[in-house]
C-alpha cells in the first residue's frame, strides 16, 4: 500500500452518482440508486467520498436523490458540493455540466478528476500520485486510467495504446475483447483527468450543442448553500448520451495511465456478490 497522499490543489474530484436504479434491483431502485447502497458499513458514495475527502469533491446526482446525497456526505463531515440534475441524461451531459460548473466557479486552470461512485479502488494513493504527476507535467487532453484485465469481458470499455496513439473501444463482444487483451489493451476504469478548459474545447469540437446547453444550464442554475440545481429548461434539452460514446471513442488526444491497484466495478450483482464475499 502506498503512503497517504493528497490530490493537487487544482484538482476537483467529480463523483458521478447517478443511475436509474435498475442494475442492482431489488436492492436499488429509481429514487435510491446504487451509489447510496450501504456496502461494508458505508454507502458506495461514502466510500468514494472518503478517497478524495481532502479535495472538496463535486457530487453530480439527480435532484430527487439530493436528501440521500446530503445526509451521506454530511455524515462524513466532508466539504462537498452537490450539482443536481433535474432529469436523467446519462454521463455526457453530467460531465459537461460539471466541467462548466468548475469553469464558472474555479476558472480555466482547474482540473477535473471524473470518478464513478460504484467502483472499489484498493490503493487510492496510486491514482492520486499519477493524477498529480499529470497535472505537474501539464499533460494535454484527457488522461484515462486503465486496469490490467483479468478476463475478456464485454462489460467494459478497452483502452489500447498503439503507434497512432490511444484508441478507446466501448464494450466489444467477448471475441473482440480477447483480441484487444492479446494486443495489450487495458480495461477502462471510468476514471479520467483533464483540465476543464480542455474539456470545454473537446465538447465544443465533438458535441457543440450539448456543451452549449450545459453552459446555459450552469449559468441559469439556482444555488442553495452547498447545492446547485441545474436549470431544467436547458438541461432537459440535451440528448441522453454516454461520455464514452460522445468523447472517449472519438477524441484523438487520449492518453492512458495504468492503475497500480486492484480495481472492481460493483455495478452488477455478480461483481457485488464477489466483493461482499471477499473476492
Amino acid at each position: 500500500m502506498s503512503p497517504e497522499v493528497s490530490l493537487h490543489g487544482s484538482i476537483v474530484p467529480v463523483i458521478l452518482a447517478g443511475g436509474a436504479g435498475r442494475r442492482l434491483q431489488p436492492w436499488s431502485r429509481a429514487l435510491f440508486p446504487k451509489p447510496f447502497l450501504r456496502v461494508r458499513g458505508r454507502s458506495l458514495l461514502q466510500h468514494t467520498l472518503e478517497r478524495v475527502r481532502e479535495s472538496s469533491p463535486l457530487i453530480v446526482c439527480a435532484y430527487g436523490c439530493r436528501e440521500h446525497a446530503r445526509e451521506q456526505a454530511a455524515a462524513l463531515n466532508v466539504d462537498y458540493h452537490l450539482l443536481l440534475e433535474p432529469c436523467a441524461r446519462n454521463t455526457a451531459p453530467a460531465v459537461a455540466a460539471a466541467a462548466a460548473h468548475i469553469l464558472h466557479h474555479k476558472g480555466n486552470q482547474a482540473w477535473m478528476l471524473a470518478m464513478p461512485s460504484d467502483h472499489a479502488i484498493d490503493d487510492i494513493s496510486s491514482l492520486k500520485n499519477m493524477a498529480n504527476e499529470a497535472v505537474d507535467g501539464r499533460v494535454p487532453g484527457i488522461v484515462s486510467f486503465g486496469v490490467r484485465p483479468s478476463r475478456a469481458s464485454p462489460r467494459f470499455g478497452y483502452i489500447l495504446e498503439g503507434r497512432d496513439g490511444v484508441a478507446f473501444h466501448e464494450k466489444p463482444d467477448r471475441r473482440a475483447a480477447r483480441a484487444l487483451i492479446d494486443a495489450g489493451a487495458c480495461w477502462n476504469s471510468g476514471v479520467w483527468l483533464a483540465r476543464v478548459d480542455n474539456v470545454r474545447m473537446i465538447f465544443r469540437d465533438l458535441a457543440p450543442m450539448l456543451w452549449q446547453k450545459a453552459e446555459q444550464a450552469v449559468v441559469y442554475a439556482r444555488h442553495e448553500g452547498r447545492e446547485t440545481i441545474l436549470e431544467p429548461a436547458y438541461f432537459s434539452c440535451m440528448e441522453p448520451a454516454a461520455i464514452d460514446c460522445v468523447v472517449m471513442e472519438k477524441y484523438p488526444g487520449l492518453t492512458c495511465r495504468v492503475l497500480q491497484s486492484r480495481w472492481r466495478d460493483l455495478g452488477c450483482w455478480p461483481s457485488m456478490i464477489a466483493y461482499l464475499c471477499g473476492f
